[in-house]
């Protein structure tokens, strides 16, 4: 007959770290988007697209020319909403926001751009190829008064 001193203390141990990995949220682990093109749908069944690119820091041209920066961007995330208005109306409106928005170290970018209207984009990349988030347009007139999209969620995928 073998000692088993601490056999079944170790197995235990395992299957713990284990268990506790399979708890991670699995963004956590795949939060890096690949490169590339993706597009997809708002609630609202507009269009949003946008791409991801290596990014670079400013002082690293030479990395960003090989292509060889972990950084990411969004950039050219062209949307499409529609906004209701205190009139009755309701007014579609969409554009494209070119510059490109650093991806954080969680997956997530953002976008504010206020002129006479105020759009405001949140993502998040679930995967290395998928993501999702929601935005809000919002507007006065003088035909209409006020206009509003409210949060719009979407979701995008690489194609």
């Amino acid at each position: 007959m073998r000692p088993t001193h601490g056999r079944g203390r170790r197995r235990g141990a395992v299957l713990l770290v284990l268990g506790a990995l399979l708890l991670l949220p699995v963004s956590a682990l795949a939060a890096k988007p690949k490169p590339g093109h993706y597009s997809g749908t708002t609630q609202q069944g507009d269009p949003v697209t946008f791409e991801v690119q290596r990014g670079a820091h400013e002082d690293s041209v030479d990395q960003y020319i090989e292509g060889r920066s972990k950084k990411r961007k969004v950039r050219n995330l062209e949307w499409a909403v529609d906004a209701s208005c205190e009139s009755g109306q309701t007014v579609q409106a969409g554009g494209i926001l070119d510059e490109a928005e650093k991806v954080s170290k969680k997956g997530k970018f953002s976008y504010e751009l206020s002129l006479d209207f105020t759009i405001e984009v949140e993502g998040k990349f679930t995967s290395k190829t998928r993501a999702k988030g929601r935005l809000r347009y919002t507007i006065s007139t003088v035909s209409n008064g006020y206009c509003d999209s409210g949060w719009v969620n979407w979701q995008a995928r690489r194609s």
